[in-house]
């Protein structure tokens, strides 16, 4: 949600018809830390592989938010924690126990 909000506001803004990088400012994050942490979040017991590095891949991503941030002034942030725990309780409110068509 955090992403659309923002990229709806630069697309609103005068200023917005720029190119913008739109992402976190976090530092060393790796697919290994989210693989954990949604493990984590689900309570799950998995254990985790590592698997051969994808050619190309960028060892380190964080973008600078700079410019968003002077072009749109301020904008609320999730934490990747959150939307994970927010996220893994819909999904077992409505899809792995709820009373949704999905779930049965």
């Amino acid at each position: 949600y955090d992403a659309v909000a923002i990229m709806r506001r630069l697309a609103e803004s005068p200023d917005g018809m720029q190119v913008f990088n739109v992402g976190t400012q976090e530092d060393g994050l790796t697919m290994r830390d989210v693989c954990s942490l949604i493990a984590e979040v689900a309570e799950s017991p998995a254990t985790l592989v590592d698997g051969p590095t994808t050619p190309g891949s960028p060892v380190r991503r964080c973008p600078s938010m700079e410019k968003v941030r002077q072009t749109i002034g301020d904008y609320h942030v999730t934490t990747l924690r959150e939307g994970l725990e927010r996220t893994y309780r819909w999904y077992v409110e409505h899809v792995f126990e709820g009373d949704d068509a999905c779930a049965r």
